[in-house]
């Protein structure tokens, strides 16, 4: 009965730690989420000195206690002239999920450089760090099995903090028109934190060796342009493929953004109307497919946008949610100081 006990307290702390190197939290709007996916892209941004991004999300609530996660985080140009600057940021990030509240909290501070690569300052290379402390946990008295409730007794952390490293690299280049395109490559959990709970344990039986601590390296490749069409409408696609030990994820599709403005200039307010698939694969257990369709709306009013999207579920797990994937909310506020806006050199970034 001992050794039953113990194999299913293995069994159970295995399924706690996948959590902790399973897929890292996504967001739909990777228009809305620049420095999240890649740090080189502190500071890179138009009209403003300061820039503040709020991100709200919440997936498969019809299932069971699904995902609710919160990001906010702000960046800015602090050093700038006419062909590079030094751009910082700050990232908050608390996510929530399942039956045992399991919660992760992160604080990321980021630096990033972008410099031109030509000398009319219109084509630059960017290169970012994030250093972040995180923290994974959960609450033990929601736990059910057990009545003398084993992985309590045996003395199992309720929570684990660990440093986290994050790098990237980013090219964009603008030209006549507003036009533009960026592309980057980003490699987060640089060092591989141990992320497991059983690892805490003091004198931890020989079986817990068995189960994964490290953290999964995780590659991030993304891309976008902003195209003029015409002078009402420009395309805005975009890409993004991420690659997390036996997760793989990729999404593809753009926005159409509609102007008032008859001339080639960048209008005050606008409506932006779009669409996205993300496609998924798991190497561990062999299944790939469609996941999800995207339908996005963005509106913009000077210096501030919000983006409104929702998740319709196209995988196999269509038959428990019935399509029904996650709203997500998106804002954008850029500050800017009339007093130093003569002052700043104008360097055109990729409009996101």
């Amino acid at each position: 009965m001992k050794k039953n006990i113990r194999a299913t307290m293995v069994l159970l702390l295995s399924l706690i730690s996948t959590v902790g190197y399973s897929q890292d939290i996504h967001w739909a709007h990777i228009h809305a989420s620049p420095t999240y996916l890649n740090p080189a892209m502190n500071g890179v941004f138009n009209d403003g000195i300061i820039r503040f991004i709020g991100n709200t999300r919440s997936q498969w609530n019809t299932l069971t206690n699904g995902y609710k996660t919160a990001m906010i985080s702000t960046d800015m140009k602090i050093i700038e002239n006419s062909h590079s600057f030094v751009g910082g940021g700050l990232e908050l990030l608390a996510d929530k999920a399942g039956d045992l509240g399991f919660n992760t909290t992160k604080v990321g501070l980021s630096g990033a450089v972008s410099k031109a690569i030509n000398y009319r300052s219109t084509s630059f290379i960017s290169v970012g760090f994030q250093g972040a402390f995180q923290s994974n946990g959960f609450d033990p008295s929601k736990m059910v099995g057990f009545d003398d409730e084993p992985l309590i007794q045996a003395g199992i952390p309720n929570k684990v903090r660990y440093m986290d490293l994050n790098i990237g690299a980013a090219w964009y280049y603008s030209w006549k028109n507003w036009n533009s395109i960026h592309l980057g490559a980003s490699l987060f959990h640089v060092n591989k934190a141990d992320v497991s709970f059983i690892s805490r344990l003091e004198n931890q039986p020989l079986e817990y060796d068995l189960v994964i601590r490290e953290l999964h390296r995780k590659w991030v490749f993304s891309g976008g342009a902003n195209l003029r069409l015409n002078n009402y409408i420009t395309m805005l696609p975009s890409a993004l493929y991420m690659d997390q030990g036996p997760h793989k994820e990729m999404m593809l599709g753009t926005f159409f953004k509609v102007m008032k403005d008859r001339s080639f200039t960048e209008s005050e307010y606008a409506i932006y109307l779009g669409g996205w698939l993300r496609w998924y694969s798991d190497t561990d257990i062999k299944v790939a497919g469609t996941d999800a369709v995207i339908a996005s709306i963005r509106a913009d009013y000077k210096r501030t946008s919000i983006t409104f999207s929702y998740d319709i579920n196209t995988s196999t797990l269509t038959r428990a949610s019935g399509g029904a994937g996650g709203p997500e909310l998106s804002i954008i506020q850029i500050l800017d100081n009339p007093r130093i806006r003569s002052k700043r050199t104008k360097i055109q970034c990729p409009k996101l």
